[in-house]
């Protein structure tokens, strides 16, 4: 994942980049291998920005006002579940959102818990 500060006349004032393999010669500053953890990184307001690829795992979202996306809609990453929802969103007030677009969710959906 690398960090960038998104235009400024977005709603979003960070933006992370989950990138699927490690690229040694680039100019990431930090790199999380999975959307967990960048996820559990994010801010409010961030952007995550997923690269193609298929993720194994159930990310569980607490922070509000967060957008996780495909970086190529043609080609949206998939987040691959076992047991549990792909993404569950918890604890969040009614005012709070969580955008999530162009993602392929396989398995289990999306599972929202109320305070």
């Amino acid at each position: 994942i690398s960090e960038h500060d998104s235009d400024s006349h977005s709603l979003y004032e960070r933006e992370l980049v989950v990138r699927k393999l490690f690229q040694y010669r680039s100019k990431i500053t930090t790199d999380f291998k999975s959307i967990q953890a960048a996820v559990d990184a994010a801010e409010p307001f961030t952007r995550i920005k997923i690269k193609a690829g298929v993720y194994r795992e159930n990310v569980v979202i607490r922070t509000p006002d967060l957008e996780l996306y495909s970086e190529n809609p043609d080609e949206p990453a998939i987040i691959l579940s076992s047991g549990a929802p792909c993404i569950k969103i918890e604890g969040l007030k009614d005012n709070h959102k969580v955008k999530i677009s162009n993602l392929r969710l396989c398995n289990r959906g999306i599972r929202f818990d109320e305070t």
